[in-house]
């Protein structure tokens, strides 16, 4: 059985994931120290140092109704002005998703924290900041919006 998602409902969700992403973040004291509020959406690219920018993908699932069971991957890319703060902040960021493994983060659950990978050549020449890649896929069950 193939189910259909409408553009609609995998955008919706994706600002769900996305407001997920930022409150687990901003869970953490210490990555709140370092970014200041500074966590985008991609799209908001050379907001400055230090800050996190993230994209989001639908693999797999059913977003009919809310997200309900859905399987992400989520691309977060970290920009700081030093390569150690760089690896530090991504490793901070890799145990608060971890931390909230089968908790509810407004109404998202994450259910599953799987493939976890951390890059760390990453660096943006053109103004001298150096950052990771943090790749997560994650499952996620929720509230129907």
């Amino acid at each position: 059985m193939v189910i259909q998602h409408s553009t609609f409902n995998i955008q919706h969700s994706q600002i769900m994931i996305g407001k997920t992403i930022t409150t687990i973040l901003n869970s953490d004291a210490s990555i709140t120290a370092d970014v200041a509020d500074r966590i985008y959406p991609i799209s908001s690219l050379a907001e400055g140092t230090p800050s996190i920018y993230y994209i989001i993908k639908f693999l797999q699932g059913n977003v009919k109704n809310g997200l309900g069971n859905a399987e992400w991957e989520i691309t977060i890319m970290t920009m700081c002005n030093d390569y150690d703060s760089a690896w530090d902040l991504s490793f901070r960021i890799k145990e608060a998703f971890e931390m909230k493994l089968s908790q509810m983060v407004g109404t998202v659950k994450i259910v599953n924290v799987k493939d976890v990978t951390i890059e760390d050549e990453f660096e943006f020449n053109a103004n001298e900041t150096f950052g990771t890649l943090i790749k997560i896929r994650l499952k996620t069950n929720t509230l129907t919006a």
